[in-house]
């Protein structure tokens, strides 16, 4: 799941990951989902939940195990597979009988976690996601945030993130950490050191990450 702040990027963003957890055997698949200024949230939410649950239904076709599924998203595409992986039992306007779709497991990289932190909530790209200001609606901020619905049913995830990213503090995987181990949470902190935002655009990092990525999915997919 493809970054931008929610209001840029698109599915090709991805197309390296994707080729080379195929190689590797997996079955994977790049989505695109509604920017900010085709639509606020839940919008990208329930895109992206849609996209599973579009696989979900052509597993067959596919060869997909459906019962084996794990996102894997940076920046803004990091925080929606973390609030996708961690809300599924939360009704959205496209599924509003819930759940959502029930993920194995979430590979993110610098995403947003906790959207009321004073350090993040004032951008202008969460305005453009959320469609207000923190000071008009901190419960917004606060459902969109998916360090709120971290529980003992949520899936192992592992964090990848620089320790001076300037976009998304080092913080956010911080406490998004904690707040997994308080819940029991098998989880995996990874943080590159003195890297910046989207530092996995990089040959040399990029290929380290895949070693995590690699080592992750192995014990929990």
């Amino acid at each position: 799941v493809h970054g931008g702040c929610w209001i840029d990027g698109g599915r090709v963003d991805y197309n390296y990951y994707g080729v080379k957890l195929a190689q590797l055997g997996y079955a994977t698949a790049t989505v695109d989902y509604r920017l900010a200024d085709q639509a606020r949230y839940p919008a990208a939410v329930d895109d992206v939940r849609n996209a599973i649950q579009w696989l979900k239904d052509h597993a067959k076709t596919y060869n997909i195990d459906p019962s084996r599924i794990a996102l894997l998203g940076g920046s803004a595409g990091g925080h929606l597979v973390e609030l996708i992986g961690y809300s599924a039992n939360t009704p959205t306007k496209q599924h509003p009988e819930g759940p959502g779709p029930k993920l194995k497991a979430i590979v993110a990289f610098y995403g947003w976690s906790d959207l009321t932190d004073p350090a993040v909530r004032d951008f202008y790209w969460d305005e453009a996601f959320l469609g207000k200001k923190y000071a008009d609606a901190p419960e917004l901020y606060k459902k969109a945030s998916p360090i709120t619905h971290v529980s003992k049913q949520s899936p192992p995830t592992i964090l990848l993130q620089g320790t001076i990213d300037a976009v998304v503090p080092l913080s956010q995987s911080v406490k998004l950490a904690k707040a997994l181990d308080a819940h029991n949470v098998p989880y995996v902190y990874a943080p590159f050191e003195g890297q910046f935002h989207a530092f996995d655009y990089f040959k040399d990092t990029t290929e380290r990450s895949l070693y995590f990525i690699e080592k992750f999915l192995a014990e929990y997919l």
